[in-house]
């Protein structure tokens, strides 16, 4: 079993990456899926993203532990071998991630520069200006660096440059499949 954690900055080309490797045969997962079940499980009167923060921040080992209990029945019940998910917005997770499971946990930071991932912005969410775009991307930006995004980047066991062209972003991750014996 291998497992694609994907992380980047907004915007950065994740999902697209995922995407990708699904036609590869690695199952596309939701990290936020599964943290769901557990929260549904736990009955906290709190929001889902409050409890989920103040879990990590109070609980993380018992968090992640409950993550990776649901995840791994999943991948068993499913006979899945290869599998994606995203999005670590936070070092804790990775760090778990990687302790679990070893040179099985392939930590995938992709990246792309901020002009282009303006841009992006703009189409993604169909938006008529760059002031608009701007706000939106800054703002998650802005989340996901008080999460960690960055320290994610500093662990990571793969770096994406997404600043080529399509056929660039698919060779880099095909060439990162070969590396890491997923044919």
């Amino acid at each position: 079993m291998k497992i694609f954690a994907l992380s980047g900055p907004t915007e950065s080309g994740k999902d697209t990456v995922g995407r990708y490797l699904r036609t590869k045969g690695v199952s596309k997962l939701k990290i936020g899926d599964f943290l769901k079940v557990i929260y549904q499980r736990e009955r906290s009167e709190k929001q889902f993203q409050d409890w989920n923060f103040d879990t990590e921040a109070t609980r993380p080992t018992w968090l992640m532990d409950a993550f990776w209990n649901e995840v791994s029945c999943y991948l068993t019940a499913k006979a899945i071998e290869y599998a994606s998910i995203d999005s670590l917005y936070g070092p804790t997770m990775a760090r778990y991630l990687k302790e679990k499971l070893g040179k099985d946990c392939i930590i995938l930071y992709i990246d792309l520069d901020y002009e282009a991932r303006l841009q992006r912005q703009m189409i993604s969410q169909n938006l008529s200006t760059l002031e608009e775009a701007r706000a939106i991307l800054e703002e998650k930006d802005a989340f996901k660096m008080e999460k960690g995004t960055l320290e994610v980047r500093s662990i990571a066991t793969e770096y994406v440059d997404n600043s080529g062209t399509l056929d660039d972003l698919y060779r880099q991750i095909d060439d990162i499949l070969q590396r890491h014996n997923v044919t």
